[in-house]
């Protein structure tokens, strides 16, 4: 796996973002930005509680199932 620099890192969650607004339809401002990270936060340490047993897990879900929900929402987190 390759090093990338922050300016490169900026650029690729500015694109990825810059997309899912204009296929959304979402207008972005100063206080959507702060929101947003904080829903994809309060997602994020809802996966983590269940992926270390401090959370409710539906019977349905696996750990690897659980896992992959907490990789996508700490992805989500950058994006």
């Amino acid at each position: 796996m390759s090093e990338i620099g922050l300016a490169e890192l900026t650029r690729k969650i500015a694109k990825v973002s810059d997309t899912y607004a204009q296929r959304c339809n979402i207008k972005r401002d100063d206080d959507w930005y702060l929101i947003k990270i904080g829903e994809e936060l309060g997602e994020l340490n809802a996966e983590y509680l269940r992926i270390t047993q401090r959370g409710r897990l539906d019977a349905s879900r696996s750990m690897e199932n659980v896992r992959e929900a907490m990789e996508d929402e700490l992805a989500d987190v950058f994006a």
